[in-house]
């Protein structure tokens, strides 16, 4: 049985969400085959300051997005500067790297951040990496300089437009898969009704349900947004999900848990484990522009109002939304917000919008992925 892993880092969901998709895929496609595991590879290789303190930094970077952006400036400015930035920043990471990899038989390494992609491009160069490996793009229609590591890999990315990126970079054709992008096998196939759904997390009313969540850490300042929807009485329900951010759960329970019968309605959930279902119960979403998220809740037919993008790659994402008239950009604007929220609960501008979803479709990537996998893994010992 081969061993495949899939390399992520939990520095925000955009990187483990699509490798748990192609992760379940491949198991469901080829049972007993492959002996696959998901695993955030800094920490498990034994880096764990590293990887917690990662995080943390990745934490604060999204409250900062103007500092994001004009680093990602600066660096395709001076695209030298990153590989100096990323040989001082993962130089723990290096050495315990090369460990793991000389103690562990591996047949496969599928890597979704660049933190990763970028350790294994040094272990390669070093001959300590003699099994394939593969660079999936967590950007769907970006591909900015933290992303590239020249020719040394194949690429997976999820747009013509990345595969264009790529080849402005001088990368080889050949070494670039582009693919649907992958979302975990069965999130659209829901069993409960909308209605059965609701009376779950405790909505018992007809009004529309507005869902809001800024990604898995819940960073953004969510109150100003509902609260501008409080002040104008609005008839609907609003589900937010904090999704791990404890502390803002406890916030927002502590102010808004009493507005069960208001207008609107207030929701406060914490992290869920069934997150489609509530992407399905709900009307429209109010989300941060990440990957995993926009592909989601459009997959499910779901209008989208889009806060502020951290990095330019997520605002690419709004660009596609807008661009196909079934997203809105607020920003970090509540009053933006609430004119969207104002045309969306408008029946008729919501139907409208609705058949613009019926115009194009989200397609999975993630069995197509996971039969490549197959393919590439069938047919050569290494092909890198």
């Amino acid at each position: 049985m081969k061993k495949i892993i899939f390399a992520s880092h939990d520095a925000g969901g955009g990187h483990r969400a699509p490798a748990e998709a192609i992760h379940k895929a491949l198991n469901e496609l080829f049972p007993g085959k492959y002996d696959s595991v998901v695993i955030d590879f800094i920490d498990a290789v034994g880096c764990k300051n590293l990887a917690e303190n990662s995080k943390k930094n990745w934490d604060k970077m999204l409250a900062m997005p103007f500092i994001n952006k004009l680093g990602i400036i600066f660096l395709e400015l001076f695209p030298f500067v990153i590989k100096i930035y990323y040989n001082i920043y993962l130089k723990p990471f290096f050495p315990l790297l090369e460990k793991f990899l000389g103690e562990n038989k591996i047949d496969c390494i599928f890597s979704t951040h660049f933190f990763n992609s970028y350790a294994l491009t040094l272990m390669k160069k070093k001959n300590k990496v003699n099994f394939p490996v593969f660079q999936f793009i967590a950007e769907i229609y970006d591909v900015s300089v933290i992303w590239y590591f020249g020719n040394t890999f194949p690429y997976i990315v999820c747009s013509e437009k990345a595969k264009q990126l790529l080849l402005k970079r001088k990368t080889r054709e050949e070494l670039i898969h582009v693919f649907p992008y992958p979302i975990k096998p069965h999130f659209t196939e829901i069993n409960r009704s909308r209605n059965e759904i609701k009376k779950s997390i405790g909505i018992n009313n007809i009004f529309p349900t507005l869902l809001i969540s800024f990604g898995a850490q819940g960073v953004g300042n969510i109150e100003k947004f509902i609260d501008i929807l409080v002040n104008n009485k609005l008839n609907m329900n609003i589900v937010v999900i904090t999704g791990k951010n404890k502390k803002l759960y406890k916030k927002l329970v502590r102010e808004y848990r009493g507005i069960r019968n208001g207008f609107p309605s207030i929701y406060i959930l914490g992290f869920v484990s069934n997150m489609n279902e509530i992407i399905y119960a709900s009307d429209f979403c109010f989300i941060k522009p990440g990957p995993a998220t926009t592909m989601e809740c459009l997959s499910l037919g779901k209008p989208v109002i889009f806060y502020l993008s951290a990095t330019f790659s997520e605002f690419t994402n709004v660009h596609f939304a807008v661009k196909k008239k079934v997203g809105f950009y607020a920003m970090d604007n509540e009053y933006l917000f609430l004119k969207y929220v104002k045309k969306l609960l408008d029946e008729k501008y919501y139907n409208s919008i609705i058949k613009n979803m019926q115009y194009f479709s989200v397609s999975n990537g993630a069995y197509q992925i996971a039969e490549f996998l197959d393919r590439y893994l069938s047919n050569s010992k290494d092909q890198n």
